[in-house]
């Protein structure tokens, strides 16, 4: 994953939970949520879609990629 200039986060606010914030770097993406995750679904790759640059049309490859999700501080980390 690479993460640069016009990098951004979306999600339906009219369905809980949402995305409250996400944070880039050139290997990972953290996204916080409005309220917790089912923690089975929170983890399930086919439930995200990671561009970079943002504008791209091409999701990222997430097959190899690790996801955890820390319960507590509605937090989903995606690296690799």
């Amino acid at each position: 994953m690479v993460a640069g200039q016009g990098d951004s986060c979306s999600g339906n606010v009219e369905t809980l939970p949402y995305v409250v914030q996400c944070a880039a770097s050139t290997t990972a993406v953290s996204i916080t949520f409005s309220d917790p995750m089912n923690p089975v679904e929170a983890v399930n790759k086919d439930n995200y879609k990671v561009f970079s640059p943002s504008s791209s049309t091409t999701p990222i490859d997430l097959s190899n990629a690790t996801i955890e999700y820390n319960a507590t501080l509605k937090v989903t980390h995606i690296s690799g």
